[in-house]
């Protein structure tokens, strides 16, 4: 056994200890939107040929999430806002995604995770970063049914932040 065999072991050790590191509660803005469950994208990746988006959750409720539906919207390089699905019957300004009932989606009270969507995601190629909504949060009975924890209306388009400008009304 050289000398350079036990520094590389605890290397690697306290890299495996340290892995995942997480947005702290005290950095993570608690959602604008009301919902007791705040999202931050972290990066993309690819999985399958198809892009994927990591993001960072934290629970600022006190009862464990199950569920979730989140809400994103992709921006470029520049910062515009960029189409979902351009040019196709489906295009968009949002993409969705909705997933639950697995132990890996859990998310303790007061607690924070990092989440990979990396299925059925219409990441634009040209995407350099995202905002995420989470528009739903759902956990569990006693006797382990589903229960929706917290919801907002419903939409397909971006919600408007509180206080925000008023748009302009066509004419």
């Amino acid at each position: 056994m050289n000398q350079r065999t036990p520094i590389l072991a605890l290397l690697l050790l306290l890299a495996v200890a340290c892995g995942g590191k997480s947005e702290s509660a005290e950095t993570m803005e608690k959602p604008w939107n009301g919902s007791p469950v705040g999202a931050s994208f972290t990066s993309f990746g690819e999985k399958n040929g198809e892009r994927s988006v990591t993001l960072q959750v934290h629970n600022f409720g006190d009862a464990p999430v199950l569920s979730y539906s989140f809400m994103l919207r992709y921006f470029d390089k520049s910062g515009a806002p960029l189409k979902v699905q351009a040019g196709t019957p489906f295009e968009s300004d949002v993409d969705t995604m909705s997933m639950s009932g697995t132990p890996r989606d859990e998310l303790a009270p007061k607690k924070n995770k990092q989440i990979v969507l990396d299925f059925g995601m219409n990441v634009p190629a040209e995407a350099a970063s995202a905002e995420i909504l989470v528009t739903k949060v759902g956990g569990a009975n006693a006797d382990l049914t589903p229960k929706e924890i917290w919801s907002a209306p419903y939409s397909q388009s971006w919600p408007e932040k509180p206080g925000a400008a008023a748009k302009p009304v066509a004419e």
